[in-house]
């Protein structure tokens, strides 16, 4: 080869080479945002949703009535439940602190903060359904984008091809561990393959809306008061100072 040829050559391979790192480094930095979102997503959910079950279920107390509120709602787990969360003095009144209780009897009082908290998980619920979706459609998004490169940006074939200009077609050689070139470009290839972006339901639990408020506002006010009534009427305005 002689120094045209050669100089045309680390010309073509830079080229080919800066497309096919350039392209899988797109691809990383989707994957890294997406990642990112997945993080903050998870500590909303535990700082919104989470705190708002925990309000609920310490309201609730009675496993049973619990178990009630989520047939009722539609829920179908009950994530960030643990029973020390009924009993702690402590967590009750920091889940509780800064919320407002009205109404001129202890029922009423504990009626509205049930539902002031109740329409407030439910607001939350819908964002976080929104946001599962978009998550969802960039994990899938991205799974395309990495199939759709090796496609196009085979590192094993790239690889060969080079070698192949430099070498003007010799058949590759055997390594000393045995292994052709070729061998050892697809094991290469693999080795340096971009990883399938964790999925989304690994990260984070599916929570659909509550159903319509309107739809179960009168079991839901009973089930309220026998909450109330099983826990020996309290009055929860010292927990919301």
């Amino acid at each position: 080869m002689n120094e045209l040829d050669q100089i045309l050559s680390l010309e073509f391979k830079k080229e080919v080479a800066d497309r096919y790192f350039g392209f899988r480094k797109l691809i990383e930095d989707d994957i890294k945002a997406y990642n990112e979102q997945l993080l903050v997503s998870f500590r909303h959910l535990e700082q919104t949703i989470g705190l708002d079950l925990i309000r609920l279920y310490i309201l609730l107390k009675h496993p049973n009535l619990i178990e009630k509120f989520f047939k009722l709602t539609g829920l179908e787990d009950n994530i960030f439940f643990d029973p020390y969360l009924l009993e702690s003095p402590t967590i009750k009144k920091r889940v509780f602190y800064g919320y407002h209780s009205k109404g001129l009897t202890k029922r009423k009082r504990f009626t509205h903060l049930f539902l002031q908290i109740y329409k407030e998980l439910d607001q939350y619920l819908e964002s976080y359904d929104y946001t599962l979706q978009k998550l969802i459609s960039e994990q899938e998004t991205i799974t395309e984008e990495i199939k759709l490169f090796y496609k196009n940006n085979d590192l094993s074939s790239i690889l060969g091809f080079f070698r192949n200009l430099d070498s003007g077609g010799i058949a590759p050689s055997v390594a000393a561990t045995g292994e052709t070139q070729a061998e050892g470009d697809a094991r290469l290839a693999r080795k340096m393959r971009v990883q399938q972006p964790q999925a989304v339901d690994k990260i984070l639990p599916t929570m659909k809306p509550l159903k319509s408020f309107k739809s179960i506002k009168s079991p839901l006010i009973q089930l309220i008061h026998q909450a109330f009534e099983q826990q020996g009427r309290p009055d929860i305005q010292h927990l919301c100072n």
